[in-house]
């Protein structure tokens, strides 16, 4: 008769446990399926690599003289904020996957510089080249030349319409390209 009596002393602990238990596993259940999610994509995550590879860029790089032949770490600048011609050149000499590794971005990119009044600059004093990255990123035409301020400046819009990406971010730094004040900007996306 004790056996008896002794389960129904335990049978009531086991339910209340079994019941605690129950609704602990469910809160957990609701609240991680609802909270934000911690993906590789979240805008913090571009945004913050977006202004590490700007940084990069708008450095002088390594070695310090780089070439497409021997650089380590894509850098543009003369360490002062003054784009070189010749790095400018070899990077516009680089394939696009190859300057993505040397940047160490897991996310894709598009590269250009514009004067004050928001006209794209061209890399070389020739040529037609106004941006470096993506491949399927393209430049679109969306007006005259009449109010840039730079000769052979375009005014020129990102188009990525191709890409469809989800989240874009954009960052900007003042560089001296040409003598001039100039806006370099940079695209990243996933």
């Amino acid at each position: 008769m004790a056996k008896g009596k002794d389960a129904q002393i335990w049978y009531p602990d086991f339910i209340i446990g079994l019941m605690i238990f129950i609704i602990t596993l469910a809160t957990y259940y609701y609240y991680s399926s609802n909270a934000p999610s911690n993906d590789d994509s979240s805008l913090e995550n571009i945004l913050g690599d977006a202004n590490t590879v700007s940084s990069y860029l708008a450095g002088p790089g390594y070695p310090l003289n780089w070439s497409s032949a021997d650089v380590m770490i894509l850098g543009l600048t003369d360490g002062s904020g003054r784009i070189v011609g010749s790095k400018l050149s070899s990077l516009d000499g680089l394939q696009y996957s190859g300057a993505r590794s040397l940047l160490n971005t897991k996310f894709d990119f598009f590269l250009y510089f514009t004067d004050k009044s928001g006209c794209l600059i061209r890399f070389m004093s020739s040529g037609e080249n106004y941006g470096f990255g993506h491949p399927d990123a393209e430049l679109d035409e969306i007006g005259g030349s009449g109010s840039c301020a730079v000769s052979g400046a375009k005014s020129m819009v990102l188009n990525l319409s191709e890409i469809a990406p989800e989240k874009v971010v954009k960052v900007e730094r003042l560089v001296i390209l040409n003598s001039t004040v100039s806006r370099m900007v940079l695209h990243e996306w996933r």
